[in-house]
């Protein structure tokens, strides 16, 4: 069973279910998951009304169910099912944007018995309104990022600049306060940024240096153009957006305050910005080149270097 993950569809697979009211059909979120040796399905549970209720009024149900299995047919250890739950529930929760979870997992043996069970479910944020790159309507995207997802993050030190950057995204993702969430994006940007282009060079700002990361990742870091209309962003006072964003934050840990108080619209727009660039920089890293939901735009479009990677 799967505890507070996205409602949600696959349009382009509808999936529907008859319900025990005659006659009565109800479209459900169903995806297949694959990354050899595994084979993972994950379902929405009947009555999503009523489980957008319990999520509202007691922050936390059971949301989805799932089965996982070897796609040779090949029993497995309890070990290898338990690196899996682990990867699992650290990719549902980056596709929520917050900590999801697994509980009452239970494993049958060769005769179908149950063998095996574990009912903890590890930290889980409670339900609220927490915006990710994943968009509901475009389930597929779990299917088309799931196999780097496993490739990248399976058996990986808790020091690997990915499952680094990840968990401090989903903790400043799921922060209400921008001016911490901020602080936590540019750690995992600068994670992200060193194992991409190397440490920093004397000589070269921060916010330049995140610039560089950025643009070998082709995305782009100048000021996004809505953000353009407000005065704290007035073209020419930052170079790029990494600029405004190691201002930002530097002014939110040390005394200097170069760039004054900002308004609270001001730091969430910061704050927006550092998320977009880490979730983007994650995806880049996990070899993702399907859709993402840009959270500034607030449109569905490709991930930036998939169009320069079918031109080469």
């Amino acid at each position: 069973m799967v505890l507070n993950f996205s409602d949600f569809l696959n349009t382009s697979a509808p999936y529907v279910i008859e319900l025990p009211e005659e006659g009565s059909s109800e479209m459900v979120g169903h995806i297949d998951l694959e990354a050899p040796p595994w084979g993972i399905r994950i379902t929405s549970l009947p009555d999503r009304a009523g489980t957008r209720a319990a999520l509202r009024n007691h922050g936390y149900a059971i949301t989805h169910e799932g089965a996982a299995a070897r796609l040779d047919s090949r029993t497995f250890t309890v070990g290898e099912a338990t690196e899996l739950l682990e990867c699992l529930q650290s990719f549902l929760s980056f596709v929520r944007g917050a900590r999801s979870g697994l509980v009452v997992v239970s494993g049958t043996g060769e005769t179908g018995d149950e063998v095996w069970e574990r009912w903890g479910s590890g930290g889980i944020e409670d339900w609220g309104t927490v915006e990710s790159w994943f968009h509901p309507l475009h389930g597929e995207i779990l299917a088309e990022l799931f196999p780097g997802y496993w490739k990248r993050l399976r058996n990986t030190a808790a020091s690997d600049p990915v499952r680094m950057a990840t968990e401090w995204y989903l903790i400043g993702n799921a922060q209400g306060n921008a001016p911490t969430s901020i602080i936590l994006a540019q750690a995992a940007i600068e994670r992200l940024a060193r194992e991409k282009v190397g440490r920093k060079p004397s000589g070269l700002t921060e916010g330049d240096w995140i610039a560089s990361a950025l643009r070998s990742m082709n995305i782009d870091e100048n000021v996004p153009q809505p953000f353009l209309q407000s005065g704290f962003w007035q073209q020419g006072k930052w170079a790029h957006g990494p600029h405004a964003l190691v201002e930002t934050r530097n002014d939110l840990v040390h005394a200097n305050m170069k760039t004054g108080a900002l308004s609270v619209n001001e730091y969430h727009q910061v704050n927006q910005l550092g998320l977009r660039y880490a979730e983007l920089m994650l995806l880049h890293a996990l070899d993702y080149h399907g859709s993402y939901w840009d959270r500034l735009t607030q449109e569905l479009e490709r991930v930036p270097w998939a169009s320069s990677t079918a031109t080469t």
